[in-house]
């Protein structure tokens, strides 16, 4: 079996342990089109269709040989329900804060907002930092070259290098929804850090 290939949830499989998966960050960074991408193979589905699925998806994906179901939580961004998201939380076994590499505020929430969120209610889970939308970071360089982080809005991946070291966070990725870069390796590095989290003695949920 291929590490990432995401099985049908319904296959009757054996599953090596279950994960529950948290994503975090503003709005509109591109967390539910990663959600999307991986559970239904499509960015795309339309506003109203979108309206009509729930904020937890499901998906089992193979890693290192091995089955994982994962259950994936698109966490409430809104600031009306800051009192009630962290609910969302209990028995989080990875947090994937994510910021879009076009928008330079939700990079400064990261640390700001959902770090600080993360270590009042769940301070002992692992976090992976994860750069969204590079596709627009991309256009903008085969039209303009490379970026200068002192000169442009976009986040580049030294300074998402930093931000990981800054916070503590295991793991800094980028990916693309759209050109479906990067996208499975989001969740693979997510199962790796909850096995190296058990392996420290720390709890997973275990089938």
């Amino acid at each position: 079996m291929v590490d990432g290939f995401v099985v049908v949830p319904n296959t009757d499989i054996d599953i090596e342990r279950k994960i529950k998966i948290v994503l975090l960050g503003d709005k509109e960074v591109g967390k539910t089109c990663l959600l999307l991408q991986l559970c239904y193979k499509s960015n795309t589905i339309s506003r109203k269709h979108l309206e009509s699925i729930s904020n937890t998806y499901q998906a089992n994906i193979i890693v290192e040989g091995k089955v994982y179901q994962l259950d994936l939580w698109d966490a409430e961004c809104k600031d009306a329900n800051d009192n009630v998201r962290p609910s969302a939380y209990t028995e989080t076994d990875v947090f994937c804060v994510c910021f879009s590499v076009s928008d330079a505020e939700s990079f400064r929430h990261v640390e700001n907002k959902w770090h600080q969120e993360i270590k009042k209610h769940s301070p002992k889970t692992p976090i992976i930092l994860v750069g969204t939308k590079t596709d627009l970071r991309e256009a903008h360089e085969e039209k303009n070259g490379k970026v200068d982080e002192k000169k442009t809005a976009f986040i580049t991946y030294k300074m998402g290098k930093k931000m990981k070291k800054k916070l503590g966070a295991i793991r800094y990725l980028e990916c693309s929804a759209l050109t479906q870069r990067g996208y499975v390796e989001v969740f693979t590095e997510a199962v790796k850090a909850c096995i190296e989290q058990s392996k420290k003695g720390s709890s997973c949920n275990i089938l």
